[in-house]
């Protein structure tokens, strides 16, 4: 409490008070620093006619020493066991991904590559059926703009999707080599949305471990197993017949892709 002017009690604030308890209540864990200070404090403290006794001076040295020996000594075990743990668990998610080399793995993904002949896949799932009329697949460059528009060359179903792209851009132009970006837009007879989830496939051809991850590489690019969700043996019978099921396109032309935006 605190006494003003008029000589009347003034509360303390809560943060005073607080302070105030925080100043009685000492650490109970001590490091090397709070020993040290201790040591010198009562080096200068001593009674000038009653020394502290050499022997018993060295004794907590000693001591001290020893227990600052074992302090670094838990703190390298510690590291070396978190070190071996952490080997352990890369050796043992190596082993089974290695596994995973020559299979073709699902991943989620909005991406497709260009570069060569080959047609470009596109690849999503459906919540639903999707009319081929009102639905369009839009690719971006990296810096976001629409360089083509793909429109299936017959009606969406529910399930797996795959859309053939020849890398023709809008004006007919083919794009260049390189990463771009899709996005699908599907709407039912009704005129609702469909929900989509892209995807891309690729045959794994070598794993690695980074900051404890394990990561699939695709040749295009590597692929984080956090994103994978379907692996398959591609030499076993039931192959791909994802061509099939879904129709092909190709970029429309700038008059083209006015008569088709939706």
């Amino acid at each position: 409490m605190q006494t003003n002017l008029l000589g009347q009690l003034e509360p303390t604030t809560i943060t005073q008070q607080q302070n105030k308890n925080k100043e009685g209540v000492g650490d109970a864990n001590l490091d090397q620093q709070d020993f040290l200070n201790l040591l010198v404090t009562q080096l200068q403290n001593q009674d000038p006619l009653n020394p502290t006794d050499n022997a018993e001076f060295m004794s907590q040295t000693t001591a001290f020493s020893q227990l600052n020996e074992m302090t670094t000594m838990n703190s390298s075990l510690e590291q070396m066991l978190e070190l071996l743990s952490m080997q352990a668990y890369n050796n043992s998610s190596l082993t089974a991904g290695a596994g995973f080399i020559g299979k073709e793995i699902e991943y989620q993904t909005n991406t497709v590559t260009v570069g060569g002949d080959s047609l470009k896949n596109i690849s999503f799932y459906l919540d639903g059926d999707a009319l081929a009329e009102k639905s369009q697949i839009n690719i971006y460059n990296e810096e976001g703009a629409c360089v083509a528009i793909v429109k299936p060359d017959k009606d969406l179903t529910s399930g797996q999707n795959v859309i053939h792209w020849d890398g023709t851009g809008v004006g007919g132009v083919e794009v260049p080599d390189g990463t771009y970006y899709f996005e699908v837009q599907a709407f039912n007879s009704a005129g609702e949305q469909v929900a989509v989830q892209e995807y891309g496939t690729g045959i794994v051809q070598g794993v690695k471990m980074s900051n404890g991850v394990l990561y699939f590489d695709i040749g295009e690019g590597v692929v984080s197993s956090e994103y994978v969700y379907s692996v398959r043996d591609p030499n076993l019978s039931g192959g791909d017949n994802e061509g099939d099921e879904s129709g092909s396109g190709s970029g429309s032309t700038e008059d083209d892709a006015e008569k088709k935006t939706i």
